[in-house]
């Protein structure tokens, strides 16, 4: 009987750390939601205007979902039927881990070696 109790707190406690502080599994829309929210509050002007991103998995966290790597980026706004140079710039990159927890890279931090 000590040992089924145990294997049920066991369970309990990994239950409760899985699904992080406020009981929601990470999943890629809430990690985006997330990142848009952290890339504009970290990058500031930066990040302003209507951002393009690319989300790729990182990894799974204990209970399901995943961490996320999100990056951002914006496409020059060309007029119609003129010629515009196609260039993408990143504004940042936000990894969104298991609790919801992120870190962000600002583009200005970022150093490209060619």
């Amino acid at each position: 009987m000590k040992k089924l109790l145990g294997l049920a707190a066991l369970m309990m406690m990994f239950t409760a750390v899985s699904f992080g502080q406020n009981g929601q599994r990470m999943t890629e829309q809430r990690a985006l939601n997330i990142a848009r929210q952290a890339i504009h509050q970290s990058c500031g002007a930066e990040a302003g205007g209507n951002l393009l991103y690319n989300q790729s998995y990182n990894g799974p966290c204990i209970g399901g979902g995943g961490s996320f790597y999100v990056t951002f980026y914006e496409q020059p706004n060309c007029p119609a039927n003129q010629p515009c140079i196609l260039r993408v710039r990143i504004v940042g990159t936000v990894l969104v881990n298991c609790d919801g927890s992120t870190e962000v890279t600002c583009a200005s931090d970022l150093i490209i070696n060619p």
